[in-house]
């Protein structure tokens, strides 16, 4: 079955962030001030900004997805819509379902 393009993409966004994440430890190693020394946060940017407007997503579910819960491995962390009753969001093909039920 094809990978539902969204899906890759919040897959890529993830894989990126721990790319990212594992070359600023290893820099920080070499570089001892603490700061981020590698970041693509423009792309990241702008790719994030294209999914909030393709969703229509004025309530920033992706940007709490992704940031917040952690592309869905914060398992306490829990969403509540409209009806109040919780809403299972830990992968990213249940968000794309929300987002194309809720927002668009």
């Amino acid at each position: 079955m094809k990978e539902n393009p969204f899906v890759k993409i919040i897959n890529g966004l993830e894989t990126e962030k721990n790319r990212q994440e594992l070359l600023n430890k290893q820099l920080k190693i070499i570089i001892s001030d603490g700061a981020q020394i590698f970041y693509l946060d423009k792309f990241e940017d702008e790719l994030f900004k294209a999914l909030k407007d393709e969703f229509n997503d004025k309530d920033d579910w992706l940007g709490w997805w992704i940031y917040e819960k952690d592309f869905g491995k914060n398992k306490k962390l829990t969403a509540r819509y409209k009806n109040k009753k919780p809403i299972k969001l830990d992968t990213p093909e249940q968000l794309y379902k929300f987002l194309v039920k809720n927002m668009h």
